[in-house]
């Protein structure tokens, strides 16, 4: 594990009355017997807005986008974001609460650990873990400093990212995720949950379809969940716009990139293989795929596939 900066060195770890999340103990499967804070413990004051946002390590570019697209929306209505830290989804939320932060004018987001608070698990997040607490953030665990990180301890930790929350949001699940843990629990305390829909043969969201099935609300983009609780007014609200058909896009006139478009997904795909669909040149492939992109429309993946984007406005 990975420890703090200089920076975030000036906070230190203080015990909590583990009641402070909010929920009966007799609620909670095992009960939280401890509870432990580094940073703004006011996030965790009755009365204040707070949505948990989760959903797979394994993130699609897509599922990354919409996470920090959801925090920093709800972040800047004045809602405080949870989530776990973990590397995908989580510290995608996390990055979006922060875009928030300084409009925000106060903490934004909330990380809960499954390890002592004295050091980071993933060491990749430690300067993300810095940067919530030196923007107002808090981190919270139900573990003493020294506590090392345990598979099991990942497990327990959902249900107190649940406790916390008014509802958890599924922004990519596959079939064993974890976050699907979280959902569960949120739903045996009574919160609300909902989920992203994604595409109906990837495997990344069979848990978010099941989830809704299960009952679990649908939303596609954040104003869908900030008006289910009240955040935001139906009649004062209009919705963004979304880059549905070739016709709305600034600019797409070049038929390579409505050529592209028409077979790029969601799934990662290379330009040989997009050629091949297509029968076109690789090259010719290529240009497409980089107007594309520079329109916000693609993306390589580090891997060197390319997935498509959708366009928020």
């Amino acid at each position: 594990m990975s420890h703090p900066s200089a920076s975030a060195a000036a906070f230190i770890t203080q015990p909590l009355d583990p009641e402070l999340i909010g929920v009966p103990q007799a609620c909670l499967h095992p009960p939280v017997r401890h509870l432990y804070a580094r940073g703004n413990q006011a996030l965790l004051e009755q009365g204040r807005r707070r949505i948990a946002i989760v959903g797979s390590r394994r993130a699609s570019a897509q599922a990354m986008r919409d996470a920090q697209w959801f925090a920093e929306t709800a972040a800047s209505q004045g809602v405080v974001v949870v989530s776990g830290l973990a590397v995908g989804v989580d510290a995608a939320a996390h990055e979006g609460a922060l875009k928030a932060a300084p409009a925000a004018g106060s903490g934004t987001t909330i990380a809960v650990l499954a390890h002592g608070l004295d050091a980071i698990y993933p060491p990749c997040n430690r300067q993300l873990a810095d940067r919530i607490l030196c923007s107002g953030g808090l981190l919270l665990s139900e573990y003493p400093d020294t506590t090392a990180a345990r598979p099991f301890q990942f497990v327990h930790r959902n249900r107190i990212i649940a406790a916390v929350s008014e509802a958890v949001c599924v922004i990519e699940a596959g079939d064993k995720s974890g976050s699907l843990i979280t959902a569960l629990e949120a739903l045996e305390l009574g919160k609300e949950v909902c989920a992203v829909p994604g595409p109906i043969h990837s495997p990344l969201y069979v848990g978010s379809h099941r989830l809704i099935r299960q009952g679990a609300g649908l939303v596609t983009c954040p104003e869908d969940l900030l008006i289910d609780l009240g955040v935001l007014s139906p009649k004062k609200h209009k919705k963004r716009e979304v880059f549905s058909q070739q016709q709305d896009l600034p600019e797409f006139n070049d038929p390579r990139m409505q050529s592209v478009l028409t077979v790029l997904d969601w799934h990662g795909q290379s330009a040989e293989e997009i050629a091949r669909r297509l029968g076109e040149a690789v090259h010719t492939v290529m240009v497409g795929l980089l107007l594309l992109e520079t329109q916000g429309l693609a993306r390589r993946l580090p891997e060197g596939d390319w997935v498509r984007f959708q366009v928020q406005r």
